[in-house]
């Protein structure tokens, strides 16, 4: 295949190539499959990563009820490991509803202030 380019275009083609260790031709058929990628199909760049979620979903499947019971109590520790590290900033609201006792920097808020909470 033939393509024809300007002298500018095929200047900078060459230019990269160059930078990236490639030849032109590599270049082009390099930029091709990312534009592919990203812009004629862009369901074909999930596929890879579909396909490999579904083959380790097929190599788990198990009716074993023993694993199925770890992998139970496995889950189950991992969601009270989350809930136990998890921070909690609740503020009642009755507190920022009106004039609060809260104190901000060691000073009571002031009337134009806005409630902020430090993370």
């Amino acid at each position: 295949m033939t393509l024809n380019v300007s002298p500018q275009i095929e200047a900078k083609l060459c230019h990269v190539a160059k930078q990236e260790g490639i030849d032109p031709a590599g270049l082009v058929e390099k930029m091709f499959r990312e534009y592919q990628t990203t812009h004629i199909n862009p369901a074909d760049k999930n596929r890879e990563a579909i396909n490999l979620l579904r083959s380790w979903r097929e190599e788990d499947n198990t009716d074993d009820e023993t694993e199925l019971e770890r992998r139970d109590q496995e889950t189950a520790q991992l969601m009270q490991n989350l809930a136990a590290s998890r921070v909690s900033f609740d503020v009642p609201m009755a507190a920022t509803a009106r004039k609060s006792p809260l104190v901000i920097r060691g000073r009571p808020p002031k009337r134009d202030e806005r409630v902020h909470h430090a993370v």
